[in-house]
């Protein structure tokens, strides 16, 4: 089978853990890892046997990259995730999209012509916590 080659955007502390999570899967490796502080890129591609690479678009446009993995800042969530579209990347993106509902549904209908996944990180419908508290309050 075929590895998953990931270019990982943002590397705080989310980026981390995913690039954690991605590096002990014997099917996937990050083949790259931007963030707008090179130095930290550079430290968390080092980790991972990756490279870190100076521009967003270099990761995105990377040949070698089947999907992108978005972990920036929210308000770059949109941009990233039209620009990996386009360059027909598999998407894993973070939440929120945006903070603008007008902004996530305008990506929504740009993104429909494009023919790639793309998944939005939301980790809370897995929290036992949060899973307890709709438990009861739907238990009265």
């Amino acid at each position: 089978m075929k590895t998953l080659k990931f270019a990982i955007i943002g590397v705080g502390r989310i980026g981390k853990m995913h690039a954690a999570n991605i590096s002990q899967n014997s099917k996937s490796e990050i083949e790259c890892i931007y963030d707008i502080n090179y130095k930290l890129a550079n430290e968390v591609a080092n980790l991972h046997k990756a490279s870190a690479v100076k521009t967003v678009e270099e990761a995105i446009n990377n040949e070698r990259v089947d999907a992108v993995l978005i972990c920036s800042a929210t308000p770059t969530h949109t941009k990233y995730i039209l620009s990996a579209a386009k360059a027909g990347k598999a998407i894993f993106c973070e939440k929120p999209i945006d903070l603008d509902i007008k902004k996530v549904n305008d990506c929504r209908k740009k993104l429909q012509k494009y023919k790639v996944p793309i998944q939005i990180g939301f980790n809370r419908r897995f929290d036992p916590s949060h899973n307890s508290a709709i438990e009861r309050k739907n238990n009265g």
